[in-house]
């Protein structure tokens, strides 16, 4: 994703929201994706079902961890973390 051509536009948009503070979305991102697959804009619903059926926006503020085994933090609303081991 950071050097193929069919990534450019997801690149720029993850560059613009970091640059502008925001958060990165998952659900958001997948946008720039459409060129990715034959199917287009079918691809990017696609996706963006998966993530929401998945509940994979849980991880859109995700961090890892920087001490011992890669583990993946997902923050909780009440600010208890959940640790979820990397797959």
């Amino acid at each position: 994703m950071n050097t193929h051509q069919a990534y450019g536009q997801f690149r720029a948009m993850r560059a613009s929201l970091r640059k502008q503070g925001k958060p990165l979305e998952g659900i958001q991102l997948v946008a720039a994706l459409e060129k990715y697959s034959e199917r287009g804009t079918d691809y990017v619903k696609t996706i963006r079902t998966l993530i929401r059926k998945n509940g994979l926006d849980d991880f859109d503020r995700a961090v890892l961890r920087q001490d011992g085994p890669e583990q993946v933090i997902r923050p909780e609303p009440a600010g208890v973390q959940q640790v979820a081991a990397k797959r």
